[in-house]
């Protein structure tokens, strides 16, 4: 069962979690957090690139009107909610390059195909 408060029209999701983020992506998410001076990251995705849709985050400190809102350690995580179904069971991961570049990546098993490039992805009812 789902417990859900709404608040400010924004729906709050106590025990659901919308996404999973893996350790290192966490701790790299939070300690974003403070260098971009904000406590939440909005995730949604958007149509775009060669595969049809493209993920998109930002940094930010209040949900935007009806989006769902899920902790992620020391950070809220705001989700679209035009995007719940796109995003829904979507794990956030860290890939660590050479010379200590780290880059955030999305594993997604609704996307089913995904652009060489690796930034856009097609939604499997969609194919």
């Amino acid at each position: 069962m789902v417990d859900w408060i709404r608040c400010c029209a924004v729906n709050v999701c106590m025990s659901q979690q919308w996404i999973q983020v893996s350790k290192p992506a966490q701790a790299f998410l939070e300690q974003q957090s403070i260098k971009q001076n904000h406590c939440g990251i909005r995730i949604w995705v958007k149509k775009a690139g060669c595969s049809g849709y493209k993920y998109q985050i930002a940094w930010q400190d209040e949900p935007n009107y009806g989006d769902l809102v899920q902790a992620i350690g020391n950070i809220k995580c705001f989700i679209d909610v035009a995007s719940v179904s796109a995003l829904h069971h979507m794990q956030i991961d860290l890939e660590c390059a050479e010379l200590g570049q780290k880059k955030i990546i999305f594993k997604n098993p609704n996307a089913d195909l995904v652009c060489g490039c690796g930034e856009s992805f097609a939604l499997k009812e969609e194919t």
